[in-house]
């Protein structure tokens, strides 16, 4: 298996290739020599990553791709495309492993990178949480409970998709006037408003490091 990079990943162009095939596109071209090698391949696979990178590929049209086109298209329905392959530095393991043998940091990295898991403690303590990173010794997680106080805040869901949370002190026609923890009293203008929920449960978020040896298993949610 070998793992796509992430947008944000920092690459390096490993090599650019070009991309021959047939029918306007519909069907690439061979990969490995024919009629007993004595036609080369057309097409070169895509190379594989080193151990912790990932692979980016980008596919693009350059002046003589265009060219190419043109002047066998029309009689050959050959098309030309150019792509460029990029290795990409990830975090730890992020490149293919075994999984019938992997460790435990790669599980943990697995884990980390699918979302939220169910971590039993060898206490009997068992919480939901979301992986955050660890070492060779501690875990760090980052979970959400609700207030043990039974506190509940007001949440203002808007049209671009963000949120505003606090209480509702007044509101008319036009906008709705929210105070909030961190940025004290907002005015909302109703038109920017999706939909609005009272009395929502208070939600904590706690991040906590827990040593490896009081680890009894992690599960995924």
């Amino acid at each position: 298996m070998i793992l796509a990079a992430e947008s944000s990943a920092s690459c390096k162009i490993e090599s650019v290739q070009s991309r021959w095939s047939f029918l306007g596109g519909l069907i690439p071209a061979w990969k490995s020599s024919v009629f007993f090698g004595l036609i080369p391949p057309l097409n070169s696979p895509l190379p594989e990553p080193p151990p912790g990178k990932t692979i980016r590929t980008t596919e693009t049209a350059k002046w003589h791709d265009y060219t190419v086109t043109i002047l066998l298209g029309w009689l050959f329905t050959i098309t030309k495309r150019t792509f460029i392959v990029e290795f990409c530095e990830e975090g730890l393991y992020a490149n293919h492993w075994d999984h019938q043998s992997e460790t435990v940091e790669q599980q943990l990295y697995r884990m980390a990178m699918s979302g939220k898991v169910t971590v039993h403690l060898v206490s009997g303590e068992t919480f939901s949480s979301k992986i955050l990173g660890f070492d060779a010794e501690n875990i760090t997680l980052e979970r959400q409970f609700s207030d043990p106080d039974g506190g509940t805040v007001d949440r203002l869901h808007l049209k671009d998709g963000s949120t505003v949370e606090g209480r509702i002190f007044a509101q008319n026609d036009h906008e709705v006037e929210i105070e909030t923890k961190s940025d004290g009293v907002k005015f909302i203008a109703k038109d920017k408003l999706q939909r609005t929920e009272f009395r929502v449960p208070l939600m904590i978020t706690e991040r906590k490091s827990v040593r490896k040896a009081d680890l009894q298993k992690l599960t995924f949610e």
